[in-house]
């Protein structure tokens, strides 16, 4: 049975906008087993009872094929720390060691470095999951099992939300919030942090890690992944490896997702601009902006007969266009305020 372990700060030096964190090149007495010792790290900020969701249902996987030495970091990113109350009393029950970190520097980035510092000294890899997901019971057997088959670096897999209960009915009915669903095995370029295995020579070899510079942006896991992917490490999708994520009702408004069009589009056109060439990357975001203005103004006519879901998925291209062009004037959306990211 696991107990809670608070964590002692890794070693870390910075440079203007950036951490660098310096660790071994191994960690002691691990091996190179498929189902070695594993990490699941998981960044929260307070959401208390969401988080006791989560490592309730991270003690009910289950491993058909793997048996894995498993442990659960959680990384706080709020100064008073809010999560340990949580985690002192989930750490009774836990099958799994459990490690709380609090990282009190505001940013996602930093908190998703201070994770990885913290178990990568210990493990062979390490899994991502955020705080108002919960993975199905054979979500991380799933990962281990492509990783394994196609001899992968990353792997990634869908995340299914669902609007709570007292959620718009217009909300409801909208698909635009799904993620794309690939065969499993298909090589990807990218892949987001709710739901991924990373191989701990990943971040042995790579540095930075996050970009911390990104701090209160969103994006900072992409940035990563991208960079990952053109360092030569492959991402292989696992479609079966699915974690859910239900979203309150207090997120799913028209104010909320039309943020949120804006914050995808500012984060992307950024990223592109960082990782392309200056010019061609600055005319490509460009022209995608055109191109999304005229898909939401276009059909806007047509999508007023489908009521308030249909104004609002217009808008949204707009509103994703608006983002990406204020990118390329450098400007940085800091969506993960309390104000719009952030439960009440």
């Amino acid at each position: 049975m696991g107990g809670l372990r608070l964590g002692i700060p890794a070693r870390r030096t910075r440079r203007p906008g950036l951490t660098q964190w310096y660790l071994s090149a191994e960690p002691a007495g691990v091996g190179n087993r498929s189902d070695g010792r594993l990490a699941v790290c998981v960044i929260t900020f307070r959401r208390p009872e969401r988080l006791r969701r989560l490592l309730a249902a991270l003690d009910q996987l289950q491993f058909p094929r793997y048996q894995p030495v498993l442990e659960v970091v959680v990384v706080d990113n709020d100064p008073a720390g809010s999560a340990k109350p949580v985690c002192t009393d989930m750490s009774r029950s836990c099958r799994w060691p459990l490690h709380y970190e609090i990282e009190p520097v505001r940013g996602i980035p930093y908190a998703r470095n201070k994770a990885v510092a913290s178990a990568l000294c210990r493990v062979d890899a390490v899994a991502f999951i955020d705080d108002d997901e919960v993975p199905r019971p054979t979500w991380l057997d799933e990962l281990l099992e492509v990783q394994r088959v196609h001899a992968a670096d990353i792997v990634t897999g869908p995340t299914i939300r669902h609007a709570d209960a007292d959620a718009p009915c217009w909300v409801k009915r909208s698909l635009w919030l799904q993620p794309r669903r690939y065969p499993t095995g298909r090589r990807l370029t990218s892949a987001f942090s709710g739901n991924v295995l990373i191989q701990g020579r990943v971040f042995r070899q790579m540095a930075p890690w996050f970009d911390e510079r990104i701090g209160l942006g969103g994006g900072s896991d992409v940035e990563f992944f991208r960079r990952a992917q053109r360092s030569g490490y492959t991402i292989v999708w696992a479609d079966a490896a699915v974690v859910d994520e239900w979203m309150p009702a207090s997120r799913l408004t028209a104010k909320w997702l039309l943020l949120r069009a804006f914050s995808l589009g500012n984060a992307a056109a950024l990223l592109e601009v960082q990782l392309g060439r200056p010019v061609g990357s600055r005319l490509a975001v460009a022209g995608q902006a055109v191109l999304l203005v005229i898909r939401g103004l276009g059909l806007l006519p047509w999508r007023l007969l489908r009521g308030r879901r249909g104004v609002v998925q217009s808008l949204w291209y707009v509103c994703r266009a608006a983002g990406m062009l204020s990118g390329l004037t450098g400007y940085r959306f800091a969506y993960y305020r309390d104000a719009v990211h952030g439960d009440p």
